[in-house]
């Protein structure tokens, strides 16, 4: 009798601090093959999809779509399935989901469509002639494709949905120079509709594997510092303050496998943790394959890494926290950190108790909730008071970061009034 391996969604509780099931018995998933992505609604809904099929009446295995009822405590799938795998999902502010990868039409073109409530929609023409690796939506409903699929050139591209037109359209021209076999394995759209694309090629002359990261800002592309990924970026996401984090198979010189982040302020990459903190270890992994953040700015990496622990060597979700990022909004001293006045019309003051000027560089970083910067830069260290203007700042909510040694010691929540 050989047993039967079923997938399922593993929930972490934060209470009791223990992983268990998302469904159990009859209301649990069961999937009969590998989830590949996850993601969660407001309602604390949840949609799975991957490589997992059922069979319908024609008796043809089509992957799906499914969705975990919060209200109902129970698995179902969202309308028929596709013909091939899904490895993207996302949704959009009013709720609907799109979905995109390996499945296509009867033409043999691969397509993004969009969970309607009672069925699935193709989104336009984009008749992409090869897989769909990343899809997002921005707050305006354009949504946006990338992936192995290009242009009659042979370029491959990011391609945009506009919600308004109803039509797919090119950023640019698609990425070709000098290279081959380009892959674009993850994209994101920030507050302001930049677009951030991971791409990875092979050189045509040196041969050697090279992986960036790209920013789209409505009119070209432009290299986003000069990452040079070696063994390939597989996703790629951000923080509400402009940092923007790659992971992969991105090792340095002694092939240690890290998650890199960029630095909105000194404008480079960066590890995230340092000394031993920064790695993961993996005998038999080949790195991280996915990484995403929460409201509280940690971070969470999974992959094939494993823990160091013989003989079993488990595989494990890694978690960096962010320490003390408590959101104050009067005037109160955290870390010997000050903030005055608050609310302000004029200006703030940032006043640093205690600091050892010779060991620490402190920096700040000022945006809005939509994660636009307004002003940053390192703090004075000379009399430890470092003054804001916010004179021309709209009327609002705004957030300050505040740093030490590029290390995140505080957020404080700052009200720009008129008064």
């Amino acid at each position: 009798m050989s047993l039967i391996r079923k997938y399922y969604v593993a929930k972490w509780d934060a209470i009791t601090q223990q992983w268990g099931r998302l469904g159990t018995g009859s209301n649990a998933l069961n999937a009969n093959n590998g989830i590949c992505k996850i993601i969660a609604d407001d309602n604390n809904n949840i949609y799975a999809a991957g490589d997992f099929t059922y069979m319908d009446t024609s008796h043809h295995n089509l992957q799906y779509v499914a969705k975990w009822d919060a209200a109902a405590g129970t698995w179902m799938r969202l309308g028929d399935g596709m013909q091939g795998g899904i490895s993207c999902l996302c949704i959009d502010d009013s709720g609907y989901v799109y979905a995109a990868g390996h499945f296509y039409d009867s033409h043999g073109f691969y397509y993004v469509c969009k969970w309607t409530g009672t069925n699935w929609q193709t989104l336009g023409n984009l008749n992409a002639n090869l897989f769909i690796n990343s899809i997002c939506v921005d707050d305006s409903f354009n949504v946006y494709a990338a992936g192995n699929f290009s242009d009659f050139s042979g370029h491959q591209y990011v391609a945009k949905w506009n919600h308004f037109t109803g039509l797919w359209e090119k950023l640019g021209s698609g990425f070709f120079a000098d290279s081959t076999d380009v892959d674009i394995t993850s994209i994101f759209v920030d507050s302001i509709h930049n677009v951030f694309a991971a791409v990875n090629f092979i050189h045509l002359i040196s041969g050697n594997y090279i992986s960036n990261i790209f920013k789209w800002d409505g009119v070209s592309w432009s290299l986003l510092g000069l990452l040079n990924g070696n063994n390939g970026i597989t996703n790629i996401c951000k923080r509400d303050s402009g940092y923007i984090y790659a992971t992969g198979g991105i090792t340095d010189t002694t092939g240690n496998v890290y998650v890199a982040q960029w630095n909105p302020l000194t404008m480079q990459w960066g590890k995230v943790g340092s000394g031993d903190n920064a790695y993961f270890f993996h005998p038999y992994g080949t790195g991280i394959f996915t990484l995403c953040t929460d409201k509280n700015n940690r971070l969470y990496a999974g992959g094939s890494f494993t823990d160091s622990i013989l003989p079993t060597y488990y595989n494990y979700v890694a978690e960096y926290g962010i320490n003390n990022l408590a959101v104050t909004e009067l005037k109160k001293t955290i870390q010997n950190i000050e903030i005055y006045p608050n609310p302000s019309k004029y200006e703030i003051t940032i006043n640093i108790l205690g600091l050892n000027a010779k060991n620490s560089i402190m920096s700040y970083a000022l945006y809005d909730l939509r994660g636009k910067i307004y002003s940053g830069g390192v703090m004075c260290n000379v009399d430890k008071r470092t003054k804001i203007n916010i004179r021309e700042l709209p009327e609002g909510y705004y957030f300050l970061q505040i740093y030490e040694n590029d290390e995140e010691i505080n957020i404080f929540k700052i009200i720009k009034n008129s008064y």
